[in-house]
């Protein structure tokens, strides 16, 4: 085979796993409300009001946790005018593509052969966790690539050199500024370094370059507790009221289940078996690969502390997103030094991808026919797995990314496009109270939000979180009052007549067919209506709320007062915002006020 063969066919090759990528992305395409609150910041960036979430007189609140993602938005939209909900979704993609051009040198940089590598990339690319987050508007992409540049650098073999110092802390502190999470790669550089300065491996000097760059993340916290008056982001303190490993542990073995990682564990065992058998776990060996130990350090601290502090994420493996091509390229080289290079490593790997893809994709499919495609020694695991999944889904933890996707179109149905919410100035100070504080910021640039789960509020955020019991009781009393308003005639009873119009307003995009939206309404109808009957009681609607029902980010609530204290003004109704006139006017001396009191009780 001559050079140009062997160069096209590594372009076809190439192409072939782009357009993989692109149809992946496009298939899995959504927007989450979330995303609209960093767009928010940019906006008022663009606006000359910095990163803030409402403007002045109100105190600037950090509710976002992507800095350099931020700015990333922010110099797309100066430099060439396409505004972040478009944009973020290309930037992404772009972040998607870096990720495995740069995985593709580190697997042949630890040795694998071609055909090995390149499985790795298209099991990549095509890893329903990895496309998922090839979009959302959210920073995800971005960390993942970052983070695997870190991996790239960390594990190097050139570790004598300034340069690599410096990359070292170049990466780390671009990690971190587009995550917190990324603080843990600071720490792992900042060891690293002095462990290579212990042991003679690099000079003074040399470790000197490496601590320069990450002065950047004293710099950056600094002009946070200047200009938000704290050292966190305002939405640990919002998200973050107690450690959860019984959610953790759940969305963690959901994850291992529908990802095959219990596979991987399996080939970790044996690789680490056969390379103590073959007396290959030396201290030597170990300095060698300190970087890459260190890397996994920062990989299973990040996984832990989101498994066992956090209880998981609100979407479904967010947190996780980087493991894609981690889990791959770890087990292709596993597999090889296991089975060496020969047809045993590619059935290996083979049967890895079936793992992590296989289950994964008929989930995609459909969901509910998993018993009758997977055979029927798992279907206990499968019970198992189900309930996991009914107890998060019910706390709103590990969400599906078309769920999201829905949510935002119905918010942008029911709420003033931007170019119309942005007529609405600012001088009168009007202000709208949200509990889905993102497409509605964003539509309305120039109207004060009111973040009811705290997400931009520090005073909510650091508002105590109810009880369990609390809770079920706003509860029981939401889902009365939710079930009072469908049952019209107040028989206790609702029917099908009485349930239709609830169904047409849930799913305004329905509103021109009127036979879906009744078929809809008579299966969750049927569905629901244990006694054939007919119509709905309260109980069978609703079902008794468990123990333990803390909701992931929604925890929070606003102080007695605290919000009627602004006077909000601003209602959305049938797609518009109506701004109510106040008497006396709210002043900027009042919002202060009522502000500083607030944070100071």
């Amino acid at each position: 085979m001559t050079w140009s063969r062997v160069t096209l066919s590594h372009i076809a090759i190439a192409l072939a796993i782009a357009v993989t990528v692109v149809v992946g992305w496009h298939a899995m395409y959504f927007e989450c409300d979330d995303a609209y609150i960093n767009f928010r910041y940019v906006s008022n960036a663009m606006l000359g009001r910095g990163f803030v979430f409402n403007p002045e007189p109100f105190v600037p609140v950090e509710g976002y946790t992507a800095f350099l993602w931020l700015v990333v938005l922010r110099f797309v939209w100066w430099s060439t005018g396409i505004e972040p909900p478009i944009a973020a979704h290309w930037i992404t993609l772009a972040f998607g593509f870096a990720t495995l051009a740069l995985g593709w040198r580190l697997l042949l940089k630890i040795g694998l052969t071609r055909v090995l590598a390149v499985l790795v990339i298209l099991a990549t690319a095509t890893n329903r966790v990895f496309l998922t987050w090839l979009t959302s508007g959210l920073e995800t992409s971005m960390f993942v690539f970052l983070l695997t540049t870190w991996v790239f650098v960390a594990s190097a073999k050139w570790t004598r050199t300034w340069r690599w110092a410096f990359a070292l802390g170049t990466t780390a502190t671009l990690v971190a500024l587009t995550r917190p999470d990324g603080l843990l790669c600071v720490m792992a550089s900042g060891g690293l370094l002095i462990a290579r300065l212990w042991n003679g491996r690099v000079r003074v000097a040399t470790a000197a370059f490496g601590m320069l760059p990450m002065l950047g993340i004293a710099v950056h916290m600094l002009w946070r507790k200047s200009l938000y008056g704290m050292w966190l982001p305002n939405t640990y303190y919002a998200k973050h009221t107690a450690w959860w490993p019984e959610s953790g542990l759940r969305y963690a073995a959901s994850y291992c289940v529908e990802n095959g990682v219990w596979l991987w564990a399996v080939l970790v065992v044996t690789w680490v078996v056969v390379e103590i058998a073959r007396r290959n776990m030396t201290r030597e060996l170990v300095d060698q690969h300190l970087g890459t130990i260190a890397a996994c350090c920062v990989v299973i601290a990040h996984f832990g502390y989101y498994t066992f502090a956090i209880g998981g994420d609100i979407f479904e493996y967010r947190v996780y997103a980087h493991l894609a091509f981690f889990v791959l390229a770890s087990g292709a080289f596993m597999a090889q030094r296991v089975f060496g290079r020969g047809v045993g490593t590619l059935a290996a790997f083979g049967l890895l991808m079936v793992a992590t893809h296989g289950f994964a994709w008929l989930h995609y499919v459909d969901s509910g026919k998993l018993e009758q495609w997977l055979p029927r020694a798992v279907h206990p695991i499968l019970s198992e797995y189900r309930s996991w999944q009914a107890w998060l889904h019910e706390r709103m933890v590990g969400v599906r990314h078309d769920k999201h996707m829905a949510f935002v179109e119905h918010l942008k149905l029911t709420t003033p496009p931007r170019s119309e919410g942005a007529a609405i100035r600012w001088d009168d100070r009007p202000i709208y109270v949200g509990t889905a504080a993102g497409v509605v910021s964003w539509c309305l640039p120039n109207v004060a939000v009111l973040d009811v789960y705290g997400l931009n509020d520090a005073v909510i955020a650091r508002n105590a979180a109810p009880s369990d019991d609390e809770r079920r009781r706003e509860l029981l009393a939401a889902r009365r009052q939710m079930f009072d308003a469908v049952d019209t005639n107040h028989d206790s009873l609702i029917e099908f007549d009485e349930l239709r119009p609830a169904f047409a307003a849930m799913w305004p995009t329905l509103a021109d067919r009127a036979e879906t939206v009744a078929a809809g309404t008579r299966q969750f109808l049927d569905g629901q209506d244990k006694d054939r009957s007919g119509t709905l009681t309260f109980e069978e609607l609703f079902s008794s709320p468990p123990r333990n029902i803390r909701r992931m980010g929604h925890e929070r609530v606003p102080p007695p007062g605290y919000i009627e204290g602004f006077r909000p003004n601003v209602r959305i109704e049938g797609g518009h915002a109506i701004v109510d006139p106040r008497t006396p006017p709210l002043t900027d001396e009042e919002i202060r006020t009522h502000e500083r009191a607030a944070r100071e009780s």
